[in-house]
Parts: C-alpha cells; structure tokens; sequence
C-alpha cells in the first residue's frame, strides 16, 4: 500500500504539500513568538528580496529541463547538472561577497555608536563640553 503509495507521482506531490504549508506554519509561529512583529516583518521583508533576486538569477533554466528531457536528448541530464552546480558555485561565491560589504557595514555601524556612546560619556559632568576638546 505504501509503496503503491509513494510510486503515484500526484500522492508524492501531495504530501510536499502538505509538508510544505506544515513547516511553513510552524516556522511561522516561531518567528512571530520570537521576533516580534517589527523584526518579522524585517525578515519577511529580507527573505522576499532573495527569493526574487534568486528567481531573476535562476534565469529560468529549471523550466527548460523537462522540455529537453522530453525530446530524449541523451546527454541532457550531465549538461543540466554541469549548468546547475556552476550556478551553485557562483551563488555561492555572491553570497560570501554580500556578506563581506555587510559585515564591514554593520563594523562600521558599530564603530560609530561607541564613538557616539564615548562621546556622550565624556560629556556627562561636564557641563555639556567634550573632555579635552572644548566642543559642546
């Protein structure tokens, strides 16, 4: 029965799915609970961004697979393989830089609060001057 089952293309793309909205409720409810409306919203607005950017670089290539696939063009599998892990690598590589530029960008963010912070703790006593400086 199982097997009957799992060999029915319709029952396997059912239970994804189900699997799918499953997982996505539960992911949800974590989200919500843990980061609270402003920063759900932040990474909802975060995941929409890669999925749009990842869409527009996929430049459609899943899509023309099965029209290959369906003329019977024997070496059709290993070009799509080749294709698809050269398209990995390079995501791959975008990411890493992306997340170079962010973290010298979140360093920087972090460098000018405690410039800020130093500059508000030298100040408190002073009557509103710098320490040193004679700014106010």
């Amino acid at each position: 029965m199982i097997s009957r089952l799992l060999n029915n293309d319709y029952s396997l793309n059912l239970i994804n799915k189900i699997y799918t909205i499953f997982t996505g409720l539960i992911s949800s409810i974590f989200l919500t609970r843990y980061l609270g409306i402003v920063y759900r919203g932040d990474f909802a607005y975060i995941t929409q961004v890669v999925l749009i950017i990842t869409i527009v670089l996929n430049l459609g290539i899943h899509q023309s697979y099965s029209f290959f696939y369906r003329k019977n063009i024997t070496t059709i599998f290993n070009k799509y393989l080749n294709l698809y892990t050269m398209q990995f690598i390079i995501h791959i590589l975008i990411s890493i830089l992306l997340g170079f530029i962010t973290a010298v960008e979140i360093i920087e963010a972090i460098q000018s609060i405690n410039r800020k912070l130093t500059a508000f703790v030298c100040t408190s006593g002073t009557g509103g001057t710098v320490t040193g400086t004679g700014e106010s």
